[in-house]
C-alpha cells in the first residue's frame, strides 16, 4: 500500500473550494432565492432594416430588469424572454404562442401596429397583459396597453402643420400598413373639408424600381410639401429618390429620422411629429429611436405594479389584479415626461413637434 500524498489531496481540495466559491458567487444575485419569477416576453425586430431599433428596446428593458433584480427587498424576480420576429405578424404570432405555451410568461410586449394587431387576439383569448408601442387606437384597458402617442394626437398635429404653412397641394406618401392608413382616414376629410388638394402615394415594398417612379410622380406634379409616413427600408428608399431626383420641397414625417436612421438635412425644412425628444435620452439609453425611451418608461410601469400588487397578495397577481392594480395610479412621471393611463389601456405620452436643424432633433415650440 503506497504513501498517501496527503499534500495532493489538500491542494485538489482547496481548488474544489476555490471554484465552488468562484461559482456560488457568480451566480446572478437577481435569481437567487426563493421568490417567485415573473416571465416578460419580448417579440420586437433585432435583426435587417429594423434591428437597431429592437436591440436598444431590449437594453432599455433590461435596464430596468437589471435594477430591480439587485434590490434585496423586491418581491419578485424578472426574466426577459426576447425573440427576433423580423417585424412580420406571422413570425409574432409563432413567437407568442411559444412564450404562451411553453415558457408560460405573464406579459408579452410586441411593437408597432402590424405586429401587435396580429398578436392581440391571442392575448385576449388567454387573458394575458399585453403592452405595445403603436400609434393606432390599440388598447382595450382590459387585456392590452398602449404606452405611445396616437393617431388621435399626430393626425390633427400633421393637419396645423400642413395649414399654419398655408399649403394648397400636398403629396402624402405612405407606407401601407394600419396606423399609415388609420393616419389617412382622419387626415383626408379635414384636407378636403379646407379646400387642400392631396395626391396619395402608398407603397409597400422595396423594389427600387418602384420608388424611382413614384417619386417622379411627386416632382413632376409641384406640391408644396410631402408629408412622410413609413419604416424601413422602404422609407429610407423614398428619402435617397427624393434626394436624387432634387425634390426639395419641406417634408413632415412621423419619427422619420429616428425610425430611418437617415440624414434628411437636405430639404428645404424637415420636420416630424411625433414622441419628444432629449439628446440625454439618447446617450442614456444608447438609442435614437423613441421605442427605446417607451420600452423603459412601460417596463417601469410593469414592474412598479407587479411589486405594488405582490406586497398585498404575496404571489404573483393575476391579469384581473394587475389591472386593477395598475389602475389605482393614473399618472407615471417617467423619463418621456408624465404618461397618463386612460380608461382604454391607453398610456399616453406627450406630442411634440420637431424639425432637424443641422443633423440635430429640436423641439419647436408652437
Amino acid at each position: 500500500m503506497g504513501k498517501i500524498n496527503w499534500k495532493s489531496i489538500i491542494g485538489w481540495g482547496i481548488v474544489v473550494i476555490v471554484v465552488g466559491c468562484i461559482l456560488y458567487f457568480n451566480q446572478p444575485k437577481e435569481m437567487s432565492g426563493d421568490k417567485p419569477t415573473v416571465k416578460i416576453g419580448l417579440i420586437y425586430p433585432m435583426s435587417g432594416a429594423m434591428g437597431h431599433i429592437g436591440k436598444g428596446v431590449m437594453n432599455s428593458a433590461n435596464m430596468v430588469l437589471d435594477k430591480i433584480n439587485q434590490d434585496p427587498n423586491r418581491q419578485f424576480n424578472y426574466q426577459l424572454i426576447s425573440h427576433d420576429d423580423e417585424m412580420k405578424a406571422a413570425n409574432t404570432i409563432t413567437i407568442a404562442n411559444k412564450l404562451l405555451g411553453v415558457d408560460k410568461v405573464n406579459v408579452v410586449m410586441t411593437s408597432w401596429s402590424g405586429p401587435s394587431n396580429a398578436a392581440k387576439p391571442l392575448m385576449i383569448e388567454n387573458d394575458l397583459i399585453h403592452f405595445t408601442d403603436s400609434y393606432t387606437i390599440l388598447s382595450d384597458g382590459k387585456n392590452v396597453f398602449n404606452c405611445s402617442v396616437t393617431n388621435e394626437d399626430l393626425a390633427p398635429m400633421a393637419f396645423n402643420f400642413i395649414k399654419k404653412r398655408n399649403a394648397k397641394k400636398v403629396a402624402l406618401i405612405f407606407q401601407q400598413v394600419p396606423a399609415g392608413a388609420e393616419i389617412l382616414s382622419m387626415l383626408e376629410p379635414k384636407l378636403k373639408e379646407n379646400g387642400i388638394k392631396f395626391d396619395e402615394y402608398l407603397y409597400g415594398g422595396t423594389e427600387f424600381d418602384a420608388f424611382r417612379t413614384m417619386v417622379a410622380k411627386v416632382k413632376a406634379n409641384n406640391y408644396d410639401l410631402v408629408l412622410l409616413y413609413g419604416w424601413s427600408p422602404g422609407i429610407v428608399f423614398v428619402a435617397r429618390e427624393l434626394k436624387s431626383q432634387e425634390v426639395t420641397v419641406p417634408v413632415l414625417g412621423f419619427d422619420t429620422v429616428e425610425t430611418a436612421n437617415y440624414d434628411f438635412t437636405y430639404f428645404d425644412g424637415f420636420y416630424e411629429i411625433g414622441k419628444p425628444y432629449n439628446i440625454e435620452w439618447e446617450n442614456f439609453l444608447k438609442s435614437k429611436h423613441p421605442d427605446a425611451v417607451y420600452m423603459y418608461d412601460a417596463m417601469n410601469v410593469i414592474v412598479n405594479t407587479y411589486e405594488k400588487a405582490g406586497k398585498t397578495l404575496d404571489r404573483i397577481p393575476t391579469t384581473k389584479e394587475f389591472r386593477d392594480t395598475i389602475y389605482q395610479q393614473r399618472d407615471y412621471q417617467g423619463l418621456i415626461g408624465n404618461v397618463h393611463l386612460e380608461d382604454n389601456g391607453l398610456l399616453r405620452v406627450p406630442t411634440f413637434l420637431k424639425r432637424i436643424e443641422n443633423g440635430k432633433i429640436v423641439p419647436v415650440e408652437e
